[in-house]
This record gives structure tokens, C-alpha cells and sequence, in this order.
């Protein structure tokens, strides 16, 4: 090799792609969709930036300042409005420019703590990048100004922080994150499994001071309770249209839109719910199963695991919710790569293009309509792809706590 292209070599490692893929991509959606509003009217219903911001998460802010009511279809706790209350201090033009902004800090953050947490190459920065900014799911919490991405970070932060020995801060911010949005409950499992009941008692009781005693020491015991009943009494509301809204990703409602059933009967809700709760033991299982071979990384994938069990428990399994979906599909490239040259490696390899295909938001740009895009539940399939990846890698990995080790990527000091 002569000295020049010794030299356009050199050039060409150092680099850093992901400036050329960001603006690539930011660049087709510009011309894809031109502006904020066509943006805004292409992406799901709603033909408002930060819907739910404007709708639910600065009224109920109002409501903690001016001791309102919370507004219809609020579900979250009164710990959360306490938290959306600051922005309430603004006029609402101010305030969605303030919350676009921590938004977008947070969907950084997000990006750059998980890429540093589960990247093992450099081409693999780039693939990340890559499923992260053309994620649906991202793309869709970004319309609505979800919270989506910030719970997400979090839950992960915390299993990161456990991971690196810091248990108190870890579960500070779990318990936090269950006291906002409650659904990350499911998280404890892994504590559970592990019998680690310091960190169970430390996270219980953020949700208890939190949930409970910040919102009665501000209002007092009538309005904690006023509070809280005016967003739980919606509860079951929010469960029975997870069941029948085009947008849920629960397994019993994308099988209900499959078989165009506008009201599913008893059947078309149970018989998926039962496959889907037997799908979330089998990844509690694999949980345990990563926790006993001690890999270097279990934490992590632990987290990914319990994160894909939603769409087979939650109802009201919105797009937003997948945020995570890029952080999966990147382990299981790794997984992928591990096994190429192997008679399964084809089995993986199309499960994991079926999963970037279903979840990319080139795909509903394809299909012109986010409504036909989400009823067919390809964000489910994109997720329940990359399960069965991971759960016939862990069943198929030997016991031996030194080959896992070894095969498993490590993460970034």
C-alpha cells in the first residue's frame, strides 16, 4: 500500500460516521416531510405537536398550582403532576419549547449512555445510531411529547448503576420512575430473583416518600386523595381502550386488528392474554437463567428482557413504550454475529432483519399512514422478533460461567 492511500486509510478510520448518519437521516426527513405540521399530522392521530404535553402534562401541572383538578385521561400519579408543575410557571407557547428541549436532552442522553453500555465495536456505533434515530417508536414519543424516552433512560440507569456496585443511587431512581408511571414495577423481578431485598426495601421506599408522603405533606391527606382519585379512577377507561385502539401494541389487540374485530369477544382477549403471560414467565425464567450464569453484562440484558415482557401485560402498550427496541436489536446483532457460520445463524439473522424492518420508521413512510402501520401491530412483531432471538440464544448457551463470560460483550468502564 503506497503512502497516500496509507494515508486516505488512516483518514477514513478516524472518522466519526454518525455526524453523516444523523444528518443523512435528519436530511430524508426534512424532505420527506418538510415541515413541523406535516410531521405532526403524519405521525399517528392528533394533529398537534406534544399532545399529550398540551393535553394531560401541563394541565396537570396547572392543577398542582391552583389546586384544579387533574384533566381527563390524566393516569399518572400525583408525584408525576408534581413534577410537570414547574413547567405550568410558563405560558403554554414557552412551555412546550421548554419541554422540546429537555426532551430532546433526554433522547441524547438516552442515545449516549446506552450506546457507551452496550456497543462493542465501531461499526456497531454506527448501526446503533442508525436504529435509534429511525425508530418509530422514538419518532412517535417525539410527536406526542411522551415521557417515554426519560423512564426508559432511567430504567436503565438504574440496572447500569446496580451493575457498577452503586446500589442506593439505583434504586433512587428506579423507585422514582415506578412512582411516575408505575409500569417499571415490573423491573423488581430481577431484584426478586437475585433475593436482593436492601435494594427492594430501598426502591419500595422512594415509591413510598414519592407517592405517598410528598404529595400528603404538600396538600395534605384530603388532597393526596382527591388527587390520586381523580387520575386512577380512569384506570380501568385506559384498559379497555389499550384493548381496542388501533395504536396498542398488547398482544390481545393486535390479534383482535388481525382478525378485524372492532369488539373483540372474550375469547380474542383471553386466549392471547394466556399465550402472552406465558411468554412473560418464560422471559422471567431467562432472567434467572442469565442471573446464575453471572454473565458480565446480565444487568443489561435482564433490563432489555423484562422491557420486551410489556407488550404480553399492559394493555394501554402505546408505540412510545418501545423506545427501547434499538437497545434490544443492537444485543441481538451481537448475538447474530456470535453465531454466524452456524445452522440457526440464518433463523436469527432473519428474525433480527424482520425486527429493524417492522420498527423502522421507513417503513410507515412507506406505507403513507401510521393508522395502517400500527393497527397490523408490526412494532409488537418488531419486539416479539428479537425476543425469540435472545430466548433461543440463552437456551442454547453451555452453563459454563467462562465461555459466557467470554462470548458475552463487556461493557464500557
Amino acid at each position: 500500500m503506497d503512502s497516500k492511500a496509507g494515508a486516505l486509510v488512516l483518514i477514513a478510520r478516524k472518522i466519526d460516521y454518525r455526524w453523516i448518519i444523523a444528518g443523512s437521516v435528519l436530511a430524508y426527513y426534512f424532505i420527506y416531510w418538510g415541515n413541523i405540521t406535516n410531521f405532526v399530522t403524519q405521525i399517528d392521530h392528533c394533529p398537534k405537536l406534544f399532545c399529550d404535553f398540551t393535553g394531560f402534562f401541563y394541565p396537570a401541572g396547572k392543577a398542582i398550582l391552583s389546586g384544579g383538578s387533574f384533566p381527563a385521561g390524566f393516569y399518572y400519579s400525583t408525584f408525576a403532576a408534581i413534577l410537570f408543575s414547574p413547567f405550568a410557571l410558563f405560558e403554554q407557547e414557552m412551555a412546550i419549547v421548554v419541554w422540546g428541549t429537555l426532551q430532546l436532552v433526554s433522547i441524547g442522553a438516552f442515545y449516549f449512555i446506552l450506546e457507551r453500555a452496550i456497543v462493542q465495536e465501531r461499526y456497531e456505533k454506527y448501526l446503533f445510531l442508525f436504529l435509534f434515530i429511525t425508530s418509530a417508536p422514538l419518532v412517535n414519543s417525539v410527536k406526542w411529547g411522551q415521557i417515554s424516552p426519560m423512564i426508559t433512560l432511567g430504567v436503565f440507569a438504574s440496572f447500569l448503576l446496580y451493575q457498577k456496585g452503586r446500589v442506593v443511587p439505583s434504586a433512587a431512581i428506579l423507585g422514582s420512575v415506578i412512582a411516575v408511571k408505575y409500569y417499571p414495577v415490573i423491573f423488581l423481578v430481577y431484584f426478586l430473583l437475585k433475593s436482593d431485598w436492601r435494594y427492594i426495601l430501598l426502591c419500595a421506599a422512594t415509591v413510598l416518600l414519592e407517592y405517598l408522603l410528598l404529595p400528603i405533606i404538600l396538600f395534605g391527606p384530603d388532597g393526596f386523595w382527591r388527587f390520586q382519585q381523580s387520575s386512577s379512577a380512569g384506570i380501568p377507561t385506559l384498559i379497555q381502550l389499550g384493548l381496542v385502539n388501533f395504536d396498542s401494541q398488547y398482544i390481545s389487540s393486535v390479534f383482535a386488528h388481525l382478525f378485524l374485530l372492532q369488539s373483540p369477544g372474550l375469547y380474542f382477549v383471553i386466549v392471547p392474554a394466556l399465550m402472552g403471560y406465558t411468554i412473560i414467565f418464560a422471559a422471567i425464567w431467562l432472567v434467572h437463567r442469565i442471573n446464575t450464569l453471572k454473565l458480565q453484562n446480565e444487568a443489561i440484558w435482564a433490563c432489555a428482557l423484562l422491557f420486551s415482557t410489556l407488550a404480553f401485560w399492559l394493555p394501554n402498550s402505546w408505540p412510545h413504550y418501545f423506545v427501547y427496541l434499538p437497545c434490544l436489536q443492537i444485543l441481538a446483532f451481537q448475538i447474530v454475529k456470535e453465531w454466524r457460520g452456524q445452522k440457526i445463524s440464518l433463523l436469527f439473522s432473519s428474525l433480527w432483519v424482520l425486527s429493524i424492518f417492522s420498527s423502522n420508521i421507513l417503513l410507515v413512510n412507506s406505507i403513507h399512514s401510521w393508522i395502517n402501520y400500527a393497527v397490523m401491530g408490526w412494532i409488537f412483531w418488531s419486539n416479539l422478533a428479537v425476543l425469540i432471538v435472545s430466548s433461543i440464544h440463552f437456551l442454547k448457551r453451555p452453563l459454563s460461567r467462562e465461555v459466557e463470560t467470554r462470548n458475552e460483550p463487556a461493557l464500557a468502564a
